[in-house]
């Protein structure tokens, strides 16, 4: 029969290793303290341990660390009945149906942008205080 290679050798002693540092560390070691823990107590019996193999021995042994939790939200929306009335009194209803709701666009060209002016395009009105070039930068 075969004899088993260095790295299984080196594998079982590890495995070994691993349990025991992940029992005495209340099962809350994932591979990145693992792999650190070891380095730092065994580096004189197996020499630098490598991320990747802590992390492979670990699967074989089955234990993983302690998963983070996603981070809950700081502040809880208010129940509906604890928001206050609407004091402004706004009214969010369009005049008709498919209407588009448009805001106050300013008509002096040094107030808009000019990539907002091309984006509007047809959108603003051409009127006869604009000169020849603005009409044409407008409409672009």
């Amino acid at each position: 029969m075969r004899q088993s290679s260095a790295r299984a050798r080196r594998d079982q002693a590890l495995m070994v290793v691993i349990q025991d540092v992940y029992e005495a560390n209340y099962s809350c070691h994932g591979q990145w303290l693992m792999g650190k823990a070891i380095n730092r107590g065994y580096a004189d019996q197996f020499g630098p341990v490598a991320r990747c193999t802590v992390e492979r021995l670990m699967r074989q042994l089955g234990i993983d660390g302690i998963r983070r939790r996603s981070k809950r939200p700081k502040t809880a929306a208010a129940r509906a009945d604890e928001c206050p009335d609407d004091l402004v009194e706004r009214e969010f209803a369009a005049p008709a149906p498919n209407c588009l709701w448009v805001v106050g666009i300013p008509r002096k060209r040094e107030v808009l942008p000019p990539m907002f002016r091309r984006l509007l395009g047809g959108c603003i009105r051409r009127s006869s205080s604009m000169s020849s070039t603005e009409r044409s930068s407008v409409g672009r």
